[in-house]
């Protein structure tokens, strides 16, 4: 069992959003977090390493980043959600984000962790219009593996799931970021989170 205590990039920390520890009092187990860093954060980075700083025994650890324009400063985080699972056989992962913060052109973003069982190769589909950005899928040992995904919300329910096979423990956790009000320049009343506003300046 392992969690995540820090993170940096170019030296500057980061800030968790989200985890979810799955089974994490026996010797199989995986963990799902999203941290984030805000532009300021990005501009004052000397250089692009990512250091991580773990906690307890780890057989083996997994990161992956993604940058996203337009998101909200002063409010970046909208719902977070996560969920878990121990079994080994064929399984679906569901977190559902609604109301509150979710607003059309939010980005919903998601981490799927799976330790597999052993018996073959883990592979999982993402649904409800999730688009996969990034995964760690090896033949054979080791057997943790990850999976990120992300989906433009319409400002309606969004689900994140994830239907996983030859998995063992499996982690997911999810987040919106929330995107930043347009600045009157591009006139159309919002900036998608992933949309760059262009003065033409």
């Amino acid at each position: 069992p392992t969690d995540f205590s820090a993170i940096s990039y170019g030296g500057q920390p980061l800030t968790q959003v989200v985890e979810h520890l799955q089974n994490q009092s026996s010797a199989y187990s995986a963990s799902a977090e999203i941290w984030i860093l805000d532009e300021a954060g990005i501009q004052a980075a000397t250089g692009s390493t990512i250091v991580a700083t773990t906690t307890g025994a780890a057989e083996t650890r997994r990161i992956s980043s993604a940058f996203f324009a337009g998101v909200d400063q002063l409010d970046p985080i909208g719902q977070t959600g996560t969920a878990g699972e121990n079994a080994n056989e064929t399984q679906t992962l569901t977190v559902a984000l609604s109301g509150g913060e979710l607003d059309a052109g939010d980005m919903v973003i998601a981490n799927n962790s799976v330790r597999n069982d052993q018996n073959g190769d883990t592979s999982w589909t993402w649904q409800n219009g999730f688009t996969q950005i990034g995964a760690y899928s090896p033949p054979g040992a080791p057997y943790l593996n990850y999976s990120d995904a992300a989906v433009l919300s319409d400002g309606t329910a969004e689900i994140a799931s994830v239907v996983i096979l030859n998995n063992g423990v499996g982690a997911l956790a999810v987040a919106a970021l929330n995107h930043a009000a347009d600045n009157g320049v591009c006139g159309d009343g919002s900036l998608d989170v992933g949309e760059q506003c262009d003065d033409g300046n």
